[in-house]
């Protein structure tokens, strides 16, 4: 008789009805976290500045390079390696690491420290966080606080350069197309100066004349009757207009003539009459006439 382990029946059974457990996607991500630029603090709060700053920067999916493998890597390296972006990533690629941490922490006078945390990605010069901060008559407990507020915001520049938020996500993506808009293509075929000239003459023409007519209807109608100043009986006006209005009619007559002679020529040179058209197409409908 043969006894399967329970652990492999539950995997099989598993397996068979599609509940396997996925396989893990989210791999480990190595940063390095160089020694602390501390000259002039002693040993013990150069080690708890070191210590803090990797015990909280080694959370969820970044893992910290051991400290003892990357003092190991540096040797014979300038000691401004940190600050050469080439020496960093040489440093970095003995790591597979993504991510550089470099610390400073000066002392300028007793118990006042200024922090800097930077964190840089492999093979940019700047970083892509920096961190300031100032303690002033500190005490290491003091100390430690800040580096640790500071270490967590470099945990939180890297996770969110592993996973940026949806609204960076979505400005990186392409814009989708515009929905194509229906146009309306408007030509427009004008009659001819000759044509345009022409009518503006029997416009005018037609006025003069009408004018003309009122001035002859007037023709001996009464205009009143003013008292006379020189006492008596008023003094009867007539309207005198046939001079006037026989000659506005006559200017009248002539522009109207001219005027349609003018259109008439300018319709043979343009014979298309006016018309409108609407004819569907591929780039949308196409509106054709003359106005």
């Amino acid at each position: 008789m043969v006894i399967t382990p329970l652990a492999t029946v539950l995997s099989q059974v598993l397996g068979i009805v599609g509940l396997a457990p996925a396989p893990e996607t989210d791999a480990s991500v190595v940063v390095v976290v160089l020694p602390t630029d501390a000259v002039g603090l002693p040993v013990e709060r150069r080690t708890l500045v070191a210590a803090t700053i990797e015990s909280r920067v080694d959370q969820g999916r970044v893992t910290v390079a051991p400290r003892e493998a990357v003092a190991k890597a540096l040797v014979g390296r300038p000691i401004d390696c940190g600050a050469v972006v080439s020496c960093r990533d040489q440093v970095a690629a003995q790591f597979a690491a993504r991510f550089v941490v470099q610390v400073s922490v000066t002392e300028p006078t007793p118990s006042d420290y200024d922090i800097r945390v930077a964190v840089y990605d492999v093979g940019v010069e700047e970083p892509i966080a920096r961190f300031d901060d100032a303690c002033t008559i500190c005490s290491e407990a003091d100390l430690e606080r800040i580096v640790r507020e500071r270490a967590l915001d470099a945990s939180e520049a890297m996770t969110r350069a592993l996973s940026p938020p949806l609204d960076e996500r979505d400005e990186a993506r392409p814009a989708p197309p515009a929905p194509r808009a229906t146009t309306v293509q408007t030509q427009m075929i004008h009659a001819s100066s000759r044509t345009k000239a022409g009518w503006a003459l029997v416009g005018g023409g037609v006025a003069a004349t009408l004018g003309g007519v009122v001035l002859l209807a007037l023709q001996g109608s009464t205009a009143g009757c003013p008292a006379d100043p020189r006492g008596g009986p008023c003094i009867p006006l007539v309207y005198r207009t046939v001079a006037p209005g026989a000659i506005a009619a006559g200017v009248g007559v002539a522009l109207a003539g001219a005027g349609v002679g003018l259109v008439v020529s300018g319709k043979r040179r343009d014979p298309q009459r006016a018309s409108a058209r609407l004819s569907p197409g591929a780039a949308g409908i196409s509106l054709a006439g003359r106005f």
